[in-house]
C-alpha cells in the first residue's frame, strides 16, 4: 500500500466515532478532542455551574411556602450540604486540573443536585413530597443540556436518580398512587428529552471536530503540495536559466565561425551548395540563440533576477527598426505592414535590448497569425495621464475570450487560435509582459476569433521624456 493510502487509513481509524458511546476509537484522538472541547467551552461551563448553584439557592425561597414547618431540615440539605458542594465544584472549574477531571466534576454536580432533591423528598410532608419532584426534572434537563458533559454520564446519572426516586416515593416517603404515576410520567419524559438533547448535541460537536480535523489535514496536504510545486517551479526556472546560459557559449562560437565562412574571410568555400548550407547554419543558429535568450530572460524575470539597463531610448527608431525586420517575411506571406509614425520622436527611459526584444516578439506574433491579404498596423498614442501606449493591431485569426489569459503562460499555445500548425515556443507574450512590468508598464490584449488581435503596451508617464505631435503615416510596406 502506498504511503498516502496508509495515511488515509490511519486518519479513518483515528477519527472513527462509535455511534452508541460517542467515543473515538483512538484514545489519543479522544483525549485531544476532550481537552480542545473543554478549553473552547470553559467560560460557558463555569457560567453554567455558577448559574446552577445560584438557581439551586434561589429556589429555597419556595421552601417558605411549601414546607414552612420543615424549613430547618430542608435548608440544611439545600444550604448546608448541596450548595457548599456545588460551590467547591465551581472552584474546581477554575483550576488547571479541570481539563482532566471535567467529567468527574460535572457528573458530581449533577448527582449532588439530584440527591439533594431526593433528600428533600424523603423528609418533606405534603405538598412538598408531591411537588419537589419538579426540581429533579429541572436537574435532569438542565445538566443534560450542558454540552461539556458526556451524554453517557448524563444519561447514567439521570437513570440512577430516577431509580432512587422510585424507592423514595414508594418506600421512604410514600405518596398517593395517582401522584406517583403523574410524577413518573413527567420524570420519564424529562429523562428522554435530556438524553436525546445530550446525545444529539455531543454527536454534532464530535462530528464537527472530525470535519475540522479532516479540513486541517487536507489544508496541510494542500500546503505541502503547493510548497512542492513552488520548489519544482523554482528548480525548473533555475535549470532553464543555467542551461540557457551554458548553451549560449557554444552557439556564439557556431555563429562566429559560420559568419567567417559566409564572408569567406580565409578564401572561397568551393562548391556553391556549401554557401547555402552555411547560410542555413547561421540562420538556424541565430534563431536558436534568440530562443535561448528568451528562455534566459524569462527565467530571470520569474526569479526576480532580470534587471533593466536603462538609458534614453528613441522609441520611434526602435519600433521602426523592428518593423523593417519583418518586411521580408510579411511580403512572402502577403501581409501589409504599416507604422503610423509620430512627427516628433518619442523618447523613453528604458532598457533598449529588452524593449527591442519585446516588440520583436509582439510583431512576430502579429505577422505569423495574419493570413494573406491581412494587415499589421503599429501606432503610438499619448495617454491621458501623460504615459505612452504602443498598439500593435492585426487582422489575423484572433483568440477566443476564454483563452486570452492562457497565452500569458510560458510555453503555452492556445489550440483554438495559436494552433500547433504555427511554429513557436509560446514565450513571446509572457516575456513581453514581464518586460513591460519591469518598466512599470502593462500589456493589454483585445481579440476576437476571426477578426484579429490588438495588443497595447503601456508605459507610465514617468518614463516618457518628451511629448510628440499628431501621428502621421510613414508609408505602407507590402
Amino acid at each position: 500500500m502506498a504511503k498516502n493510502d496508509l495515511e488515509g487509513a490511519w486518519d479513518a481509524h483515528t477519527l472513527r466515532l462509535g455511534k452508541f458511546r460517542l467515543r473515538f476509537a483512538n484514545d489519543e484522538t479522544e483525549q485531544r478532542y476532550r481537552i480542545m472541547h473543554i478549553r473552547q467551552s470553559l467560560p460557558i461551563v463555569r457560567l453554567s455551574v455558577l448559574a446552577g448553584l445560584l438557581l439551586y439557592a434561589l429556589f429555597g425561597a419556595l421552601d417558605l411556602y411549601i414546607v414552612p414547618e420543615q424549613l430547618k431540615e430542608i435548608w440544611i440539605i439545600r444550604y448546608g450540604i448541596v450548595c457548599p458542594i456545588l460551590f467547591v465544584l465551581f472552584l474546581a472549574t477554575l483550576t488547571k486540573y479541570f481539563l482532566y477531571i471535567s467529567q468527574l466534576v460535572l457528573g458530581l454536580a449533577m448527582l449532588v443536585s439530584g440527591l439533594g432533591i431526593l433528600g428533600m423528598l424523603s423528609v418533606a410532608n405534603a405538598p412538598g413530597s408531591h411537588l419537589y419532584y419538579a426540581g429533579l426534572t429541572l436537574v435532569i434537563i438542565y445538566c443534560s443540556s450542558l454540552s461539556i458533559i458526556r451524554y453517557v454520564y448524563a444519561a447514567a446519572v439521570s437513570i440512577f436518580l430516577l431509580t432512587l426516586y422510585q424507592a423514595v416515593a414508594l418506600v421512604i416517603n410514600p405518596i398517593p398512587h395517582e401522584t406517583f404515576l403523574n410524577n413518573n410520567f413527567f420524570l420519564v419524559v424529562a429523562l428522554m428529552v435530556g438524553i436525546f438533547t445530550s446525545y444529539t448535541q455531543e454527536l454534532y460537536i464530535r462530528q464537527n471536530f472530525v470535519n475540522t480535523q479532516l479540513l486541517l489535514k487536507e489544508k496541510g496536504r494542500s500546503d505541502q503540495l503547493l510548497d512542492e510545486a513552488r520548489a519544482s517551479s523554482q528548480a525548473k526556472t533555475e535549470f532553464l536559466a543555467i542551461m540557457s546560459h551554458e548553451l549560449r557559449t557554444p552557439l556564439n562560437a557556431i555563429l562566429g565561425f559560420s559568419e567567417i565562412l559566409k564572408q569567406q574571410m580565409f578564401g572561397p568555400v568551393g562548391s556553391e551548395k556549401y554557401k547555402g548550407y552555411i547560410e542555413d547554419i547561421y540562420n538556424s543558429g541565430s534563431h536558436l540563440l534568440s530562443l535561448i535568450t528568451d528562455i534566459l530572460d524569462l527565467s530571470k524575470a520569474e526569479t526576480g533576477r532580470l534587471s533593466l539597463r536603462e538609458e534614453v531610448v528613441n522609441l520611434t527608431e526602435v519600433l521602426d527598426g523592428c518593423m523593417r525586420m519583418f518586411r521580408g517575411r510579411a511580403a512572402e506571406g502577403g501581409v501589409r505592414l504599416r507604422f503610423d509614425m509620430p512627427e516628433t520622436p518619442v523618447r523613453l527611459q528604458a532598457d533598449p535590448r529588452l524593449l527591442r526584444q519585446s516588440f520583436i516578439n509582439l510583431i512576430s506574433n502579429a505577422v505569423k497569425f495574419t493570413q494573406k491579404g491581412g494587415a499589421v498596423i503599429l501606432s503610438i498614442a499619448h495617454s491621458v495621464d501623460g504615459g505612452i501606449s504602443v498598439r500593435i493591431e492585426d487582422t489575423g485569426i484572433g483568440i477566443a475570450e476564454k483563452d486570452i489569459g492562457k497565452i500569458f503562460e510560458p510555453f503555452v499555445q492556445v489550440e483554438a487560435a495559436y494552433s500547433r500548425g504555427y511554429e513557436g515556443t509560446g514565450l513571446g507574450l509572457p516575456l513581453a509582459k514581464k518586460i513591460m512590468e519591469l518598466h512599470n508598464g502593462a500589456l493589454d490584449i483585445e481579440s476576437e476569433i476571426g477578426l484579429g488581435t490588438a495588443i497595447t503596451a503601456r508605459f507610465p508617464a514617468r518614463r516618457v521624456l518628451n511629448r510628440t505631435g499628431s501621428p502621421h503615416h510613414a508609408g505602407d510596406a507590402a
